[in-house]
């Protein structure tokens, strides 16, 4: 079993400047904005470069990841076990995916490829190892959207408001520190109906 220990953190850096000033063990994970990406390499690593763009009073800051480097090249080690466990579970053939999934794990000019156009096991098993393309998806986002974030917290919210049209509605299902959910989501929908009958 591997003793590799990965880390993350999130860097006020745009794309190409992460790509350039990452040392060559640490990946640009996640496109998150224009000015925020997410690095995933080794823990010693990543806590080095965060050190280094600390002291540039560039922002850097370590995420929690449970020692995994998502969504990088380190988790190949795992991608034949993953695949094998999603073939028990996503039927074969895989189900189309609809014209309305955005994909955030494959670059747009690959789209219309076979790893793109089905749910399939080897779909997410790219999603896993492969960067978050995130800031490049939400540009097919429509100016008068209602987003919907499906996480256990609303970890993404400040970067949709920020990226997304102004007369975007945005919900978030759930919130770290709020113990009824239930009536936290029915408070947060409460809230976006009173908004949109305003639009």
């Amino acid at each position: 079993m591997s003793c590799f220990k990965g880390g993350m953190a999130a860097v006020g850096l745009t794309w190409a400047e992460c790509k350039e000033m990452c040392p060559s063990d640490i990946s640009p994970a996640c496109h998150n904005a224009i000015d925020t990406v997410t690095i995933s390499g080794p823990k010693q690593s990543v806590e080095n470069f965060v050190a280094e763009l600390k002291e540039k009073k560039i922002f850097a800051k370590e995420v929690a990841c449970n020692q995994v480097a998502f969504h990088s090249h380190y988790m190949m080690e795992i991608a034949p076990s993953l695949r094998k466990c999603l073939e028990n579970i996503i039927h074969n053939p895989p189900k189309q995916r609809s014209s309305r999934w955005i994909s955030t794990s494959v670059p747009e000019n690959r789209w219309n490829t076979p790893l793109a156009l089905t749910s399939s096991p080897d779909y997410h098993v790219n999603n896993l190892c492969s960067p978050v393309l995130f800031q490049d998806a939400l540009q097919h986002i429509p100016s008068n959207a209602l987003t919907i974030e499906l996480a256990p917290h609303c970890l993404l919210l400040a970067i949709i408001k920020r990226s997304l049209s102004t007369d975007c509605v945005h919900l978030n299902l759930m919130k770290r520190g709020t113990h009824d959910h239930v009536t936290y989501f029915y408070n947060n929908l409460g809230k976006k109906e009173f908004l949109l009958d305003r639009k």
